[in-house]
């Protein structure tokens, strides 16, 4: 008998980089010269200035491991692991890297002593097998050991032979904790933890290139990460731990690539995963839209916007060259790489190897995107969820259908009862129990997925045993996104013993009013977007909503409950009786929040071959059809097909506008056949096409004429979405004002956006004001509509800083206090007021994020005088700009911009609030004023305002 040979369709292989280490070994100290000075350049800080506030610094005692009871202000393991691992190990490493690393660049003798005394002091008084061992705390005994590289590297002139040798072996040994650690290899190549403590053994290895063994070390971890790290991660640059590990473990694994780049030559960016990952941000979290994501990410989990760490995302453009991942970065331009935006390529991605698809409409603006993202793949490492054939949705910069919990921290109550598991997440539970969670073999699989301008289908199969530990024998599920409106879920379930399923979709409202549950008939309101569905199958179904959660999250590494948490609720419907199978079939529809169209109404379709749903897109019938046997034809509603999902978009007059299968060869309505393969597989009528931007002469600044860029993205349904971009330059500090002449009253957004800062809104009444600093902008603008006129002007922005008191500042007893949460009834429902303890009556305004908001307060003052304006505010943003009015003028000659910075966060707390102070007086007259604030750029929030007499008129 003969074996058969299985030659996979792709294969991981990727030939190590050539490196010479005997070269590097013969490399003078700092040999980590090209690593410090390639950081300097991405970077465009000045460690200098941060170096030499450490020249006081001093090492702190040895850490002691975590001890129960041993310190009363650690109360838990978890608070040790984030005040002495973080606050202590970590944040050393970090300050002798930033020491070692200024040294190396400026030969500055004090830089250069400094790093001496500090790696000293470490190599002497730290035990490496005491707190911070690597097995304690491995990624910041990491950090640890790279900040005694840099001291050690820039400071090896300095040093006795016997300084050197002590050093060398405090280094050595912390290595060989990550050398015994790693060899043999028997991790997980998926996760990240292992890529940190390679990419360390690589660095002690380049560190100490002299000694022996270093040679053995360098090249075991470059091995680890041609042959196991990098390849494991799948073929496009897909992360199966989400969004957020996407960028913090990639970050780790970085290092690794850039040290063995600078100091070896050894190119890791082209390996093919890592060469195409820098899109992988730009497809899940489109700029200004939610994150598309089915893993740790967050407080909550469905919380964060893109884009995805600009900063980082704009390393990976430059190292791989890819131009439409700097643009989702937000910068013009990268040395000679220009940004190109994203309306040429795919729209929607499909991730085989992690089973993801996630199919957009408009790449380019999360607020005229809808995604429709869809999970079933294989379990790879911990920071996946149990959430196999789940969904999620997203809508012109809303969040409808969220993949719950948060990530407070891996561990806590809240993540081990409730946010990895299946229960906060939109798929199905079974007798009350959701799916296995870290469990190897646990895996969903992704059975078909396809894209065209009209459809996005995806199918995933969750019925491997260890999945529902041996409770399913079936569970299918296909979800079909009719562009840009329409899903459609089709589950098929069956169970080895009578059983309850339980359908489940998760939101995130203010209220659970807002969450609305009626009959078979559920709603989802948020201040954006709204999506309204009926469950179809079982007939008669009674949704139902309930809190979601209750184990509450933690503040970071403690075990303080967070003080206000999102609240989160659960729809849900489960079969009447307990049975061996049972199917859903869900119809939604997906909306802007102020859309005034009539309540969508569905008409169940079905034989014993297939199920069904015909609704209603706009003035188009849309019919979604569900073969029951797969492979087998079936005729429904005049339409006749032996697909797996079929659907239709028929224009009022029966044209079929566009129509696709998934799973067939063939589909026909009446008599005319619309489809035929020769081969089951995948098709639709509507082709992919790309439109060729065009330059346009619509812009003005300052009313010179100058062009932008219209790209186009059209679908099926006969909507388009339209980009208008192009690169201004702006001279000098200023404030800028826009006003955009529109044929429509579509939604026009905005983005700005350079290396230092990023302003993004929506026009409000088709204008807006900002302050601009000096530089080169990424500007875009995106509508639905269309656009006749742009025009900007800029003037003198007459900024002036705030004083900002301390933390412990009091008023006076005379100052007259305005509260921030009674503005005018004309400019009240400009702005969101929010409770906040911390604040003066309990409440604050709060999300202050259009530019041009606009809110004005009146107050009376006893007495004509001079008077000092303060504002209680609490932001976590590092530059705030305010336009400031008195009576509708500016406070003093032409200084009408209030900037400011952070104050620690956003008020939950007595002490992220501080008095920023106005420096100028106001002349007042006793009686009633107005005090107005518009932003322009920043958000924080206001708690109140206070005037202070300084002296008579």
């Amino acid at each position: 008998a003969r074996d058969k040979l299985l030659i996979p369709e792709r294969s991981h292989h990727w030939p190590r980089p050539a490196f010479d280490f005997a070269k590097l070994a013969a490399t003078p100290h700092p040999r980590l010269l090209p690593l410090a000075r390639y950081y300097a350049e991405i970077n465009g800080t000045n460690q200098e200035k941060t170096a030499e506030k450490l020249l006081n610094f001093t090492v702190p005692p040895n850490p002691e491991p975590y001890r129960e009871g041993a310190d009363p202000n650690i109360r838990a393991w978890v608070e040790w692991y984030g005040k002495i691992a973080g606050g202590v190990i970590s944040s050393t490493g970090n300050k002798l890297s930033i020491v070692g690393q200024s040294a190396m660049l400026t030969g500055r003798e004090d830089l250069k002593q400094k790093a001496r005394e500090l790696v000293l002091a470490v190599s002497r008084t730290w035990d490496p097998e005491s707190g911070s061992q690597m097995k304690r705390a491995d990624l910041q005994a990491a950090n640890l050991l790279m900040g005694m590289g840099y001291c050690f590297d820039a400071a090896y002139d300095l040093m006795t032979p016997e300084e050197r040798a002590e050093v060398s072996k405090a280094i050595e040994a912390r290595g060989r904790q990550f050398w015994v650690d790693a060899n043999p290899f028997r991790g997980n190549e998926s996760q990240n933890h292992p890529w940190d403590r390679a990419q360390a053994l690589a660095f002690a290895a380049v560190t100490l290139a002299e000694n022996p063994e270093s040679r053995e070390w360098f090249d075991f971890v470059a091995d680890l990460y041609a042959t196991r790290f990098l390849p494991s991660l799948g073929f496009d640059g897909e992360n199966n731990e989400g969004l957020a590990y996407w960028s913090y473990g990639l970050g780790l694994a970085i290092r690794y690539v850039d040290l063995v780049k600078s100091v070896a030559g050894m190119n890791y960016y082209t390996q093919p995963w890592l060469a195409k990952t820098a899109r992988f941000p730009l497809y899940c979290a489109p700029t200004d839209g939610f994150w598309v994501s089915f893993a740790d990410n967050g407080k909550p989990n469905h919380a964060s916007l893109g884009p995805v760490n600009r900063e980082f995302t704009r390393r990976l453009a430059r190292q791989t060259g890819d131009p439409v991942a700097l643009w989702y970065a937000g910068f013009p331009r990268d040395g000679e790489l220009q940004a190109q935006p994203p309306t040429g390529i795919p729209q929607s991605v499909v991730y085989p190897h992690i089973g993801l698809a996630v199919f957009n409409t408009f790449l380019a603006d999360g607020r005229e995107n809808v995604a429709v993202g869809f999970h079933s793949g294989k379990f790879f490492a911990g920071h996946q969820h149990a959430d196999q054939n789940a969904f999620v949705i997203n809508a012109y910069g809303d969040k409808l259908a969220i993949d719950g919990g948060y990530y407070d921290w891996y561990g806590s109550k809240h993540f081990k009862a409730y946010s990895v598991h299946t229960q906060a997440h939109n798929t199905i539970l079974v007798n009350g129990e959701g799916q296995s969670w870290n469990k190897k073999d646990a895996d969903g699989r992704l059975t078909a997925a396809f894209d065209s301008p009209g459809f996005g289908y995806a199918a995933g199969d969750a019925s491997a045993p260890k999945v529902y530990n041996g409770k399913l024998s079936k569970f299918n599920r296909r979800l079909l996104f009719v562009k840009p409106s329409v899903v459609v879920i089709f589950d098929e379930l069956a169970a080895k013993e009578p059983s309850t399923f339980r359908w489940q979709l998760l939101s995130h409202t203010e209220e659970m009013k807002d969450t609305r549950a009626e009959g078979s008939d559920f709603s989802i309101v948020r201040p954006l977007a709204r999506l309204d569905g009926r469950m179809l199958l079982p007939e008669n179904t009674a949704m139902q909503v309930e809190k979601a959660y209750s184990v509450d999250p933690v503040q970071g590494y403690s075990v303080d409950v967070i003080p206000h948490p999102q609240p989160e609720w659960r729809l849900f419907t489960e079969n009447a009786a307990p049975a061996a199978a049972t199917e859903f079939l869900a119809a939604m529809r997906i909306a802007r929040a102020g859309d005034q169209a009539a309540p969508p109404e569905y008409r169940t379709l079905q034989t014993a071959g297939a199920a069904g749903v015909e609704t209603r897109d706009g003035d188009d019938r849309i019919i979604a059809l569900f073969n029951r046997r797969p492979g087998k034809s079936f005729t429904l509603e005049n339409i006749t097909t032996d697909a797996e999902t079929a659907a239709l978009r028929i224009a009022p007059d029966g044209t079929v506008r566009d129509a696709m299968i998934s799973g067939g060869t063939t589909l026909r309505i009446q008599d005319r056949e619309l489809l035929r393969l020769d081969a089951p597989g995948a098709a639709a009528l509507q082709k992919p096409r790309t439109a060729a931007p065009e330059k346009v002469q619509i812009l003005t600044i300052n009313d010179v004429p100058m062009q932008l860029e219209r790209h186009v993205v059209s679908r099926s349904d006969g909507s388009s979405t339209t980009l208008y971009t192009g690169t201004l330059e702006i001279p000098a500090d200023a404030r800028l004002d826009m006003q955009v002449g529109s044929d429509d009253d579509r939604p026009v957004h905005f983005v700005l956006s350079n290396g230092s800062a990023r302003h993004t809104n929506t026009l409000s009444g088709n204008s807006a004001t900002l302050f601009l600093n000096q530089g080169t902008y990424l500007f875009y603008l995106a509508t639905a509509g269309n656009l006749r006129s742009v025009a900007l002007r800029t003037s003198d922005a007459g900024r002036a800083r705030g004083i900002m008191h301390p933390a412990d500042y009091r008023l006076p007893e005379n100052a007259v206090l305005v509260e921030a949460e009674n503005p005018t009834p004309e400019t009240r429902n400009s702005v969101e007021i929010a409770d906040r303890p911390s604040a003066s009556g309990g409440k604050t305004t709060t999300n202050w994020s259009t530019a041009g908001q606009f809110a004005e307060w009146s107050f009376r003052v006893p007495e004509s005088g001079r008077y000092r304006l303060l504002i209680r505010t609490a932001t976590s943003y590092s530059q705030i700009f305010r336009e400031i009015t008195i009576d509708d003028k500016a406070p003093s000659g032409n200084i009408g911009t209030l900037q400011w910075g952070s104050t620690g966060g956003f008020g939950y707390s007595p002490e992220e609030w501080r008095w920023v102070e106005l420096p100028c007086d106001l002349t007042l007259s006793a009686g009633e004023h107005r005090l107005g604030i518009r932003m322009l750029s920043g958000s924080a929030n206001l708690d109140c305002f206070a005037l202070i007499k300084v002296s008579d008129q």
